[in-house]
């Protein structure tokens, strides 16, 4: 698994009995011959591809490939959460690794909780196609009748169209909102915070430059009425990253000035 990386995820795999094996995440996303060399016969990889949580980072092409001729070779699923690619603000369209060719083992997540709204609790699967029986098997044990009006509702709303107009209306609108945070981030908390590049989601890492903790900046933060997560807390087994995870995309830009004042006052 990617470290740091999705808490609940670790929980999923923990609680299903598995022994997680942390790779290092860089600014190009998980590194495979650092895996290799931590695990050389891993049962599955587990990935954030598109937008590597909680950094931010989208796994490079070469490395994807190297990913995926490797882990079929070898018999190793891979797991692709693809949690929030539809908000994807500069740049081309990054392809899922399930869509390359070679990827007839991956298994593809994703849900509607970003996109729409998490209380539709609606998520999909792809799944390949010999883990088909299992998987529907699997499926029917937990729960044997899903919710199937909010399935057609959501149907119709992608068929007609509205779903694609309403990711267009939130990519600029989020984009934007991206932008004025970087604006008042270089403005107030030059020398404190370093936003990375990043090009898409609702959230963005803030590596700490002023030699203080994790814990000490989001308390301080949280004294001074904001919420910022501490970055280390999805840290598996790294020592080395000091910052915190930032929220944008729920706020206008008003708010997100005002969210830096209080976070420079906090953290100078």
């Amino acid at each position: 698994m990617e470290d740091p990386g999705y808490l609940d995820a670790i929980d999923a795999f923990r609680l299903a009995g598995a022994a997680i094996v942390p790779v290092p995440v860089d600014q190009h996303g998980l590194d495979p011959d650092r895996g290799r060399a931590v695990c050389p016969q891993p049962r599955a990889i587990y990935l954030t591809p598109a937008h590597q949580f909680p950094l931010g980072a989208t796994l490079r092409l070469d490395r994807r490939l190297d990913l995926l001729r490797w882990s079929r070779k070898e018999g190793v699923l891979v797991i692709e959460d693809d949690y929030d690619s539809e908000f994807r603000f500069s740049g081309r369209p990054v392809p899922a690794m399930k869509g390359l060719a070679g990827s007839e083992h991956v298994f593809l997540l994703g849900t509607f909780n970003k996109s729409l709204f998490p209380a539709l609790r609606l998520g999909y699967m792809v799944v390949p196609d010999v883990w088909m029986d299992a998987v529907l098997k699997l499926r029917r044990q937990i729960e044997r009748y899903p919710a199937g009006l909010s399935q057609v509702v959501l149907a119709s709303f992608l068929s007609e169209g509205h779903f694609a107009r309403h990711l267009r209306r939130m990519r600029e609108i989020y984009g934007s909102r991206l932008e004025a945070l970087r604006g008042d981030m270089e403005r107030y908390l030059a020398g404190v915070l370093e936003l990375p590049q990043v090009e898409a989601g609702l959230n963005t890492s803030a590596l700490l430059l002023n030699g203080m903790s994790s814990r000490e900046a989001s308390d301080r933060a949280q004294r001074n009425g904001l919420e910022a997560w501490r970055l280390d807390r999805y840290c598996i087994g790294r020592k080395d990253l000091h910052g915190l995870i930032l929220g944008f995309a729920a706020f206008n830009e008003r708010e997100i000035r005002s969210g830096a004042i209080k976070l420079a006052r906090a953290l100078n």
